[in-house]
């Protein structure tokens, strides 16, 4: 009981320096830094906020995926679909060999009524991916909605 009591207090200790450590790493005014500042803020609710930082991601690294990833998943949470879909549609135009920019859009079709668009999505997503554990529960779920 003492060593697991021991390594919770060393990992209370020592974790927050870690944190501080790798977020010393990245250089501020990157697309990695404004990306890492807005997930912060989408994590606390604060989408416009983190739409600003990923404008900013953006504005310094055009051909980012994960920048538009994330900034797609912000309007997602905001229930912006459409902007979402021309996120996505920017992440797939960029990396079109990834599977899960397919099942997020997928998901937003699914969402917005467009069951057609959402199953070629999923499809596409495990033509890419077929061990997929994640995008087989999207697929199971699109088909069993009516």
């Amino acid at each position: 009981m003492k060593l697991s009591i021991f390594k919770m207090i060393v990992i209370a200790l020592c974790l927050p320096a870690l944190l501080a450590s790798a977020e010393q790493k990245i250089e501020k005014d990157t697309a990695t830094y404004y990306i890492m500042k807005a997930n912060a803020m989408a994590e606390k609710g604060q989408y416009d906020q983190a739409l600003k930082e990923l404008n900013k991601a953006i504005e310094k690294e055009p051909s980012s995926a994960r920048a538009y990833k994330v900034r797609g998943h912000v309007f997602i949470a905001k229930g912006d679909n459409e902007k979402a879909i021309e996120d996505l549609n920017k992440v797939i135009s960029l990396v079109p060999k990834a599977a899960k920019p397919y099942v997020d859009r997928s998901i937003v079709h699914f969402k917005m009524g467009n069951k057609g668009l959402a199953t070629k999505d999923i499809n596409k997503a495990l033509s890419l991916k077929p061990d997929s554990a994640w995008a087989k529960g999207v697929k199971e779920k699109i088909a069993s909605e009516k």
